[in-house]
């Protein structure tokens, strides 16, 4: 279990004893001397039953959410992962398309790593982001790494170029051009089962400008 998990179970017990400590207190407090039975409810009964009301619809909510983010992690669901397909069939619709896969309506870009430049993505690249590029796969951001704008992909070119402010990136999302501080952002992504998954959820930032892990000069005219 994932230490925000054993976070959130331990809010919601704690809300709910919290919860049951101050309405145990308040019917207390609230015991009636022995009167003749009354047809009308009094103002103070009212509000003290309308804050009581309030409190547990509030505390529904919290208990609620927090069930459903525990329920998530413990069975490994969740909204920033996307499964992409098997290795295999992912590998060749890369090649044959000869374009990057855009999944999950345009949160990322998936794109072949080559196997022959792992020696020399090392030198840049973290452990979470090389076991992709082992697999022949990269998922990057579509998010231009400057001022947040969105980057398409240019046919012509074969890059990524930037509407924006011209910043470009070659086909691995490495800057090469333009005011960018760093390469397009990466995605974690994972193969389990011989399944590919992006986990949007965990991002690692792009490479520094320089860094030039393949020979990848534009393959036709600028889009941008």
């Amino acid at each position: 279990m994932q230490s925000w998990t054993i976070i959130g179970l331990a809010v919601a017990g704690g809300v709910v004893v919290m919860a049951a400590v101050v309405i145990a207190l308040t019917a207390r407090r609230r015991q009636p001397p022995p009167a003749a039975p009354q047809s009308t409810i009094s103002r103070r009964d009212l509000i003290n039953r309308g804050i009581i009301g309030a409190f547990v619809a509030a505390l529904s909510g919290v208990v609620a959410s927090a069930v459903a983010f525990a329920w998530s992690e413990l069975t490994g669901a969740s909204a920033h992962r996307y499964g992409v397909g098997g290795l295999g069939p992912v590998r060749q619709r890369l090649a044959v398309d000869r374009r990057p896969y855009v999944g999950a309506n345009g949160r990322f870009y998936l794109v072949p790593f080559p196997a022959e430049r792992l020696a020399e993505a090392e030198r840049s690249y973290p452990p979470e982001v090389l076991a992709g590029m082992r697999q022949g796969l990269v998922a990057l951001s579509p998010i231009c790494t400057h001022q947040g704008c969105h980057v398409p992909y240019c046919e012509s070119s074969g890059w990524f170029e930037c509407p924006c402010h011209g910043s470009r990136f070659d086909r691995i999302g490495e800057r090469r051009e333009g005011p960018a501080p760093r390469g397009l952002d990466h995605f974690a992504l994972s193969v389990v089962g011989g399944l590919v998954t992006v986990d949007t959820g965990r991002t690692y930032l792009g490479p520094p400008p320089g860094t030039e892990t393949i020979d990848d000069p534009p393959a036709g005219p600028h889009c941008f």
